[in-house]
């Protein structure tokens, strides 16, 4: 997964907010603006060698995976969050959440709905703290996943 995601983020038209340790990325947080989830079929044939390296079960997976996320999205206007990473050793830093809060803040700016999945349970809890409020729950090839919609806060003195 690391590989598609660091191909994923690469395709990406909007750069990733990034973490940096001196000369080091540490943390990511990649977004895409609305109307930009889903890559163009050119850009998904670029994206396709890193998925086709996995193997083919792997990449039959990735395929199944990206196309049950994507039929999760919201059909109205909103950013899309993820991936968001940070270096394993660093977690618990407050790396991820300094990400979350300029993400949050930016998108409380615009008034713009923010929309992720995860697969991870830990993760619910985390984007929780951040505003994000589960919309819908599914299993994909066996694993539970959430959907997650956060709307923008309005601030009383704009």
């Amino acid at each position: 997964m690391e590989r598609v995601f660091r191909s994923h983020t690469a395709l990406m038209k909007h750069p990733p907010l990034a973490a940096r340790r001196g000369d080091w990325i540490v943390g990511v947080c990649g977004m895409a603006p609305p109307g930009t989830c889903h890559l163009p079929l050119l850009r998904q044939l670029r994206f396709m060698p890193a998925v086709v390296r996995g193997g083919p079960v792997a990449t039959v997976r990735i395929i199944r995976i990206m196309s049950a996320w994507e039929k999760q999205d919201p059909t109205d206007r909103h950013w899309h969050l993820g991936p968001v990473a940070v270096e394993p050793g660093l977690q618990g830093m407050s790396i991820g959440s300094q990400m979350l809060e300029r993400f949050c803040a930016r998108m409380d700016d615009e008034g713009e709905m923010a929309h992720l999945e995860t697969d991870n349970p830990e993760n619910v809890r985390f984007y929780e703290r951040f505003g994000f409020a589960t919309v819908d729950e599914a299993e994909v090839l066996g694993i539970p996943n959430w959907f997650m919609r956060r709307e923008p806060v309005r601030h009383r003195d704009r």
